[in-house]
């Protein structure tokens, strides 16, 4: 008898599934797609290294504007993705004020950060957002510089035990992964300036929160990318992946309730400034991933010869010889070629690759529809290498910024924090942060790597990590 029940519940739900598969199929049919198989889709195209993902999506969005095409259909079983590769179609999808809800990749994340603004939707995001706006407002970005400040001139201090002295011949001394370095800093600075804790990132602990969310990172890209895993939920706990994730989550969350505590100690002892205390805790979960932002802004940028020369004259030239002086913002915003060069490193690397919306209702975009229940993505990877808007695209260019080539180019060809309702409310953090820690370094050192441009390879996950770390040589200025 409970056999024949749930056989009938199989059966029920397959011709649900199937259904809603043939409803789906027949109204995005004027899509573009490549041939798939029956049934199972596109998913024997797909690459399997982490690590080829940034290349193949770039170079099949780039074949199809080619050929005229503005959105790409992608199917895995019952599952279709439509990817929105031309900038008025991200446009459709970012500036939709109904179509708030992040795709269903997101979810895994929710049982590490819950319900926040990040993954909220409907009433309850809108409440979070609005409550958040001001915060971020680029008139209170100052109170943050002298943290940002401080824990430059610590990761200068850091930075200089790797360095070589000027008389050094280059090459004599091996070059150092300064990744791990800057997530240390990166975490210093978020700690104390949302959460108003000072911490010792180079602790046990602080390095044991880092490696958990690398691990909860690289179990989330499994969780996605695998058929098995993502259509048979209950094969991640028989293969022990939702142990290994348990795991994570709870050195993660141990870690925030210790900051969180020891925020409301620091609090206690200093009733006189409960504003400034409420202010840090309104501040939350906007910026985690912070943690792996510095590491992408660096990533290419300042090791191009004599981008980085210029930029060491652009500072010096405001600000002088290298001192253990103070930044404000208005100092860092006076550095164009620092902000080109920035904006550059995050066209070519966004920290975020793609943005994914699940629809609940049928859609027009560029043209076409995309079916509710269907998956759209917006890829500011794809967006920032559309070879008609930028050429040679893997090149380091930072006139792409110049006043009058912004100009000529539609707003959404560069998206590199989203955009519309749902684009990334701390991005004026990120970028005060990055441009001041940025600054101390090239203030005093010049950064040379042996590794050639294009093989430290960038893996398509929530966040781009680079394959190889950020291998460099650092030499005093």
């Amino acid at each position: 008898m409970l056999l024949s029940v749930l056989g009938v519940f199989i059966f029920c739900w397959f011709c649900s599934v199937f259904v809603r598969w043939l409803r789906m199929r027949s109204l995005s049919a004027g899509i573009f797609s490549v041939p798939a198989l029956p049934f199972i889709g596109h998913i024997h195209l797909l690459p399997k290294d982490r690590y080829e993902w940034p290349n193949f999506v770039i170079e099949h969005a780039n074949r199809a504007l080619r050929d005229g095409h503005k959105l790409i259909r992608w199917s895995i079983f019952h599952r279709f993705c439509i990817w929105a590769v031309d900038a008025e179609s991200a446009k459709a999808v970012l500036e939709n004020s109904v179509e708030l809800r992040k795709g269903r990749d997101y979810a895994f994340f929710g049982q590490w950060l819950g319900q926040g603004l990040l993954l909220s939707d409907g009433d309850k995001w809108r409440r979070q957002r609005r409550m958040l706006t001001h915060t971020f407002h680029f008139t209170m970005l100052e109170q943050y510089t002298h943290i940002f400040n401080r824990n430059a001139k610590l990761l200068v201090n850091r930075l200089s035990e790797h360095a070589e002295s000027t008389s050094a011949s280059a090459g004599d001394a091996p070059e150092q992964d300064i990744g791990p370095l800057l997530i240390r800093c990166s975490l210093d600075i978020v700690a104390e300036a949302i959460m108003g804790v000072r911490l010792d990132a180079d602790n046990a602990k602080c390095r044991e929160y880092v490696q958990s969310v690398k691990e909860f990172n690289d179990l989330a890209h499994i969780y996605s990318t695998s058929a098995l895993f993502t259509f048979i939920p209950i094969s991640w706990h028989l293969f022990g992946r939702a142990k290994e994730t348990k795991n994570c989550v709870v050195k993660l969350k141990q870690f925030t309730r210790g900051v969180i505590e020891e925020r409301i100690k620091i609090r206690a002892s200093e009733k006189g400034q409960s504003e400034e205390a409420e202010g840090d805790g309104r501040r939350g979960k906007a910026f985690l991933d912070l943690l792996l932002e510095m590491e992408h802004a660096l990533d290419r940028e300042e090791l191009r010869e004599q981008c980085q020369q210029q930029l060491h004259e652009e500072i010096v030239q405001h600000f002088g010889a290298a001192t253990d002086q103070n930044l404000s913002m208005r100092d860092v915003n006076e550095l164009q070629l620092l902000d080109r060069c920035v904006k550059e490193a995050l066209r070519l690397f966004p920290p975020v690759p793609v943005v994914e919306r699940d629809l609940a209702n049928d859609v027009p975009i560029g043209g076409r529809v995309a079916p509710r229940g269907s998956m759209v993505l917006v890829a500011p990877l794809i967006m920032h290498h559309n070879e008609q808007v930028y050429p040679r695209h893997w090149e380091f260019n930072p006139d792409h910024f110049l006043p009058e080539v912004i100009a000529a180019r539609n707003p959404f060809d560069y998206i590199p924090f989203s955009a519309g309702p749902r684009n990334c409310i701390g991005k004026r953090f990120a970028l005060l942060e990055v441009k001041i820690l940025l600054v101390h370094i090239l203030w005093h050192f010049r950064l040379s790597t042996d590794v050639p441009f294009g093989h430290n390879r960038p893996a398509m996950e929530a966040i781009l990590r680079p394959e190889l770390g950020l291998p460099v040589r650092i030499h005093k200025i």
